[in-house]
């Protein structure tokens, strides 16, 4: 189990360090007594982002478009990368092995989801704890319901009310009132509830390499 720490605090945990009850922004003290086997590694911001700029141009291979979401993951447009298979789903299959192989090639542990929206791939990417995983259309809102509310990356004025009134799953989230989430946050509390349920229409903004072969 791995922890990367900035200042006594856990930013990210691998799989079997959050299966061991460590949480992103548990202090160094917390994360050793729910892991005492966790190994804390210093965050380093300029070798992460490189790390994840080279991923990204080896992917680009793969897909016709690319994007960062620093500092740990990336997003690839599925539906541009038709590969061998005999259906969508098959192709998914195929996409997801050549992104999992080139992860290991270059010396990472990689983890794929397949999904609709940014917001349901990233967070299952980063908190479902499998290799793989895919959701299909429609049932974003079921994928995501069991997860910590912290798989969505809320603004964290938002983040701290909704813990404070005791919701802490995402499920918990998806079902409040969107009226009330807008009166309390205006815009920010509005896409939260839409992120909970799964409703994530932005689009992948490409990523640029600096150099091309």
């Amino acid at each position: 189990p791995m922890g990367v720490v900035s200042e006594g605090v856990v930013l990210h945990a691998s799989a079997p360090a959050l299966a061991a009850g460590v949480r992103p922004g548990d202090s160094l003290v917390q994360a050793r007594a729910a892991c005492g086997a966790m190994s804390a590694e210093p965050l380093d911001p300029a070798a992460d982002r490189a790390s994840l700029r080279a991923l990204a141009e080896a992917l680009m291979a793969l897909s016709p478009a690319v994007e960062l979401a620093p500092p740990d993951a990336l997003l690839l447009d599925a539906a541009g990368a038709r590969l061998a298979g005999s259906d969508a789903e098959g192709s998914e299959r195929t996409l997801s092995d050549r992104v999992l192989g080139i992860c290991r090639h270059m010396g990472y542990q990689g983890r794929v989801s397949v999904a609709d929206g940014k917001a349901v791939a990233l967070a299952l990417a980063r908190h479902a704890g499998r290799e793989r995983t895919r959701v299909a259309p429609g049932e974003g809102a079921l994928a995501l319901s069991s997860l910590p509310l912290e798989a969505l990356d809320l603004p964290a004025e938002v983040a701290r009310w909704l813990s404070a009134v005791g919701v802490d799953r995402v499920g918990a989230l998806a079902v409040l009132p969107a009226e009330t989430l807008a009166h309390r946050f205006g815009a920010a509390g509005a896409a939260a509830g839409r992120r909970a349920r799964g409703e994530d229409s932005r689009p992948l903004v490409p990523f640029a390499p600096e150099t091309f072969p």
